[in-house]
């Protein structure tokens, strides 16, 4: 009670451990000890402005975060999302008066801790458990399965870009940007908030018009002659995004996407339009050209 000067000591109440489903309290108390006397308030003072020795738990909150991707092309019309499992997802945190979120350390099963890093499910989502109700929160998209030819094959985040590494650290102002693919959860959102995650499939459209190159075929409208029948090869090569890069079209460098014949597209009510033919295709946010072949082998750029 008291220290060898005769004063009296003080002495600091904190948590160390917290229950079941709570969050540790931050609280601590700060109370000296009355002689003779079992305290329950502060300094074990009475009466008005007396403050009990209280310490309170929250019940700890959870964040679920789906994972979905759209095909554009086919979103115009079926306004449909589909779930995306294998996707790796990190959380941070912060008080809700900082600026910069940090991650979230979890303890591993070896007793170390390690970031707070989920993957998908089958039905697409991460559940993040165990969360301190007081604390704002950020779920960051950190790295998606690579299949070359798969489903994951050209996806890219709705928003922001997946990182090269996972992120030290991540300001509000990186948030505002939209620097990554990110979800939040404030301290406001109840017990067992919710949100998605989305990744787009982009495409493209490749239109090509056959034509009859002798100007004595033209047509009595003067238009030139189609010719539908020619079979011609699309092919694909990555380009450097360096400026000044250029199509240096090669077979031996490009891969073959598909072959397709003129007089094959059709109109709005289904008829073939003599002459035409098209490629849908999808494509990521880089350097990839497309390059059309014909039956003499000359190549277009498209």
């Amino acid at each position: 009670m008291y220290n060898d000067e005769g004063q009296k000591i003080t002495y600091i109440i904190k948590e160390v451990e917290a229950p079941d489903d709570y969050s540790l309290s931050k609280e601590e108390i700060t109370t000296t000890l009355v002689e003779e006397k079992t305290i329950t308030t502060i300094n074990g003072e009475t009466g008005d402005g007396s403050q009990a020795i209280r310490i309170s738990n929250l019940q700890t909150v959870s964040f679920t975060v789906t994972k979905t991707y759209r095909n554009i092309w086919e979103y115009q019309f079926t306004k449909k999302d589909y779930l995306l499992s294998g996707v790796k997802i990190a959380l941070y945190a912060k008080e809700p008066d900082e600026t910069v979120y940090k991650p979230v350390m979890v303890e591993n099963e070896e007793g170390k801790e390690e970031h707070y890093i989920l993957t998908t499910n089958t039905v697409g989502q991460a559940v993040f458990k165990d969360l301190d109700q007081t604390l704002d929160y950020i779920a960051v998209e950190v790295e998606i399965p690579r299949d070359e030819g798969g489903i994951y094959t050209y996806l890219e985040p709705a928003v922001g870009e997946i990182p090269d590494s996972v992120p030290a650290e991540i300001s509000e102002g990186d948030v505002t940007a939209e620097k990554y693919n990110v979800v939040s959860r404030t301290s406001a959102d109840g017990v067992a908030a919710k949100d998605t995650l989305s990744n787009e499939k982009h495409w493209a459209q490749i239109q090509v018009f056959k034509y009859d190159n002798d100007p004595t075929h033209n047509l009595a409208d003067g238009t030139r002659k189609p010719v539908s029948g020619s079979h011609f090869a699309l092919y694909k090569q990555v380009v450097d995004e360096a400026p000044g890069a250029t199509l240096n079209f090669k077979k031996d460098n490009c891969e073959l996407v598909g072959t397709y014949i003129s007089g094959t597209l059709t109109d709005a009510n289904g008829n073939p339009m003599d002459g035409w033919m098209v490629r849908y295709g999808y494509s990521g946010r880089c350097g990839q050209c497309s390059v059309l072949a014909g039956g003499d082998q000359s190549c277009t750029g498209i």
